[in-house]
């Protein structure tokens, strides 16, 4: 598994047994509503940075864009 991807599940509350990733934290429903939407924000941000250091600023935009539109978070 690509270690950065772990890192960011990691980050977004997932627990690893024998590298597979468990969601501890469920939320209220019973599956991973908390999980998936942080994960999902965190893969968002990470690209953003990536493609900000390579200079691609229109490419940001465009992800911001994603982010606040599709994703529905804003900071």
């Amino acid at each position: 598994m690509n270690e950065r991807i772990r890192a960011l599940a990691e980050a977004a509350g997932a627990k690893y047994f024998k590298d597979v990733a468990v969601v501890a934290d469920r939320g209220a429903s019973g599956n991973a509503t908390d999980f998936i939407p942080k994960f999902a924000e965190l893969i968002v941000r990470e690209c953003m940075d990536n493609l900000a250091w390579h200079g691609e600023d229109d490419a940001v935009s465009k992800l911001q864009w994603f982010r606040v539109n599709k994703l529905g978070m804003r900071e």
